[in-house]
C-alpha cells in the first residue's frame, strides 16, 4: 500500500511539473493573466451586486407602477378623461421624488469609494515613490553608459561625415566659382549690349 501512495505522490509532483513547463510560455502567462482578471470581475461583482439588487427591486417596485400609471394618465388625456391630467402629474412627481432621492442616496456612498480609490492610489505612489526614482535613476544611467559606449563610435562616424562633407564641398568650389564667373559675366555682357545712353536721349 505504501508502494502505491508513493507513486501517487510521484505522479501529483510529476503533474505539477509537467503543467509548470506546459504553462512557462506566453501563452501560460496569457492564461494566468485572465485566471487573474476573473477574479477582478468576481470581486466587482460581489462589490455591486447588493447595490444592482437594490436598484432592481427599487425599479420593480416604485418606478414601474409609476410608469404605468403615466401610461395609463397618457391615454386617458388622449380620450378626454377628466383627472388624467392630475394623474400623470402625480406620476412624474414621484418618478422625479424616487430619481432625488437616489442620487442623494447614491451620491455620498459614490464619492466615499472615489476617495477612497484616489486615497489609495496616492498612497500606492507615495510608498512606491523611492522604487520609482530609482528605477528612474537606473535607467537614466543605463542611457549614460550606454552613451559612453557608444560616443567614441559615434563621434568617428560624425568626424568621418563631416570630412566627407568638407572634401565634396571643398572639390566643388572651382566648379562653383566657375559657375558665378559665367553667370555674372553673361549679366554683365547683357548689360553692356544694351544701348542706354540711346535710350536716355530718346
Amino acid at each position: 500500500m505504501r508502494e502505491y501512495e508513493t507513486g501517487l505522490s510521484d505522479c501529483a509532483g510529476t503533474a505539477d511539473e509537467a503543467a509548470k513547463t506546459l504553462n512557462d510560455n506566453l501563452a501560460g502567462d496569457v492564461t494566468y493573466l485572465e485566471s487573474a482578471m476573473d477574479a477582478v470581475k468576481n470581486n466587482i461583482y460581489e462589490g455591486i451586486e447588493p447595490a444592482l439588487r437594490s436598484l432592481v427591486q427599487s425599479v420593480t417596485s416604485d418606478v414601474a407602477p409609476q410608469l404605468q400609471k403615466l401610461v395609463k394618465g397618457l391615454f386617458d388625456v388622449a380620450n378626454g378623461t377628466a383627472g388624467a391630467g392630475e394623474q400623470m402629474q402625480s406620476a412624474v412627481a414621484t418618478l422625479a421624488e424616487w430619481a432625488i432621492n437616489l442620487v442623494a442616496d447614491c451620491m455620498p456612498k459614490i464619492l466615499t469609494a472615489l476617495t477612497d480609490v484616489l486615497g489609495q492610489l496616492v498612497l500606492a505612489i507615495v510608498n512606491n515613490a523611492p522604487a520609482l526614482f530609482n528605477a528612474l535613476l537606473d535607467s537614466l544611467f543605463g542611457m549614460a553608459d550606454a552613451l559612453t559606449v557608444i560616443a567614441p563610435q559615434l563621434l568617428t562616424a560624425l568626424g568621418k561625415l563631416l570630412q566627407q562633407v568638407c572634401s565634396k564641398l571643398f572639390a566643388s568650389i572651382p566648379k562653383l566659382t566657375q559657375t558665378a564667373i559665367t553667370f555674372f559675366g553673361g549679366i554683365l555682357d547683357a548689360l553692356l549690349s544694351l544701348d542706354l545712353a540711346g535710350e536716355f536721349a530718346k
